[in-house]
């Protein structure tokens, strides 16, 4: 009789699933904030300035004098007239003197009633003297005020590590059996 040995396997089958890795970020911004307080410009002194208007002298070159200045004028007209007639009556005494010597009283008389012709004179009137003094503003400057506070962004990372799965869908296995003897057996 003659035996026979019978062996038969199975293989082993595996099967696997992969999980990849996914990325997976969050992020949380940056922000800048900002607190500002505005510059001020305080101006004080808000009075108008002084207007000096003098037109004594305008005034008195159009004839239109004050008490004093008349005045003056009048006692200075008064002296000059005064020196012009004693000069006048001098003269003419001594013209009268040589009234012997011609017509001299007849010249007298003519140059009385001898009139000059009128004379226009042009010249400057001066104007008003007009002054200004300005008031000048006091400044007072406040310098503008920037506070920047910063908050510092995050990234989180919740990225799963990548797996696999393993199973086992047929386990392996090895047949051996014998055939031919009187007793059939199988490992």
């Amino acid at each position: 009789m003659s035996l026979r040995l019978e062996i038969t396997t199975t293989p082993t089958k595996w099967e696997q699933t992969p999980h990849p890795a996914k990325l997976s970020l969050r992020a949380t911004l940056p922000q800048v904030e900002l607190t500002t307080q505005a510059a001020k410009l305080e101006i004080s002194g808000n009075r108008p300035g002084k207007l000096e208007i003098d037109t004594t002298e305008t005034r008195a070159a159009l004839g239109l004098k004050t008490s004093d200045q008349l005045a003056r004028d009048w006692a200075e007209a008064g002296r000059q007239a005064a020196l012009d007639a004693t000069g006048t009556f001098a003269a003419e005494g001594d013209r009268l003197m040589n009234f012997q010597n011609g017509d001299a009283i007849v010249e007298l008389a003519y140059d009385v009633n001898l009139q000059e012709p009128p004379s226009i004179e042009w010249g400057y009137k001066p104007g008003p003297n007009i002054r200004y003094i300005p008031n000048q503003p006091q400044f007072q400057a406040t310098p503008g005020k920037v506070d920047v506070q910063l908050k510092r962004g995050t990234v989180t990372n919740d990225t799963p590590p990548p797996s696999i799965d393993f199973r086992i869908s047929q386990y392996g296995r090895v047949n051996i059996s014998v055939t031919g003897s009187r007793i059939n057996q199988a490992v």
